[in-house]
């Protein structure tokens, strides 16, 4: 009786960190990409195509500065600038969110923090992102991210 209490538990402990790991491991080598608006133009136009690659518990955003010709997306124009983030991501079941910090950025402007005592900090630009896993991709800060 010992043994078979041993062998299911040993069974059922299995059996969860299986589906767990497939759960975790959805979005790993994956990548997704999508359409931002440009916050700092007025022009619809301005946008950045965004691409998140996860690996593991981490994710690589790059965002490439476009103009989009017309309405349509696949007509697109690149821009010189492209950003990239990294960050680590929080996964639970179908929710996830991330803070991305700014990295291999030389034309990115530096953000400066003052504290109350009035020193100045340079600190990381950063992307907050929040949403769900989709039957056909990614909901990220209301914007759909579809699988590349």
């Amino acid at each position: 009786m010992k043994l078979i209490i041993q062998k299911t538990i040993i069974l059922s402990i299995l059996v969860f960190t299986s589906c767990q790991n497939n759960n975790n491991d959805k979005l790993n080598g994956k990548s997704f990409i999508g359409f931002e608006e440009d916050v700092y133009f007025d022009s619809p136009k301005e946008t950045f195509q965004t691409v998140l690659t996860f690996k593991n518990d981490s994710v690589l955003v790059v965002r490439n500065s476009i103009s989009i010709i017309g309405k349509d997306t696949l007509n697109l124009k690149k821009t010189e600038y492209s950003y990239q983030y990294k960050g680590i991501v929080k996964k639970e079941k179908n929710n996830l969110e991330f803070v991305a910090f700014a990295y291999k950025c030389g034309d990115c402007g530096v953000l400066v923090n003052v504290d109350e005592k009035g020193n100045i900090k340079d600190v990381l630009e950063q992307k907050d992102y929040k949403g769900s896993v989709t039957k056909n991709g990614l909901k990220l800060n209301g914007i759909n991210f579809k699988s590349e």
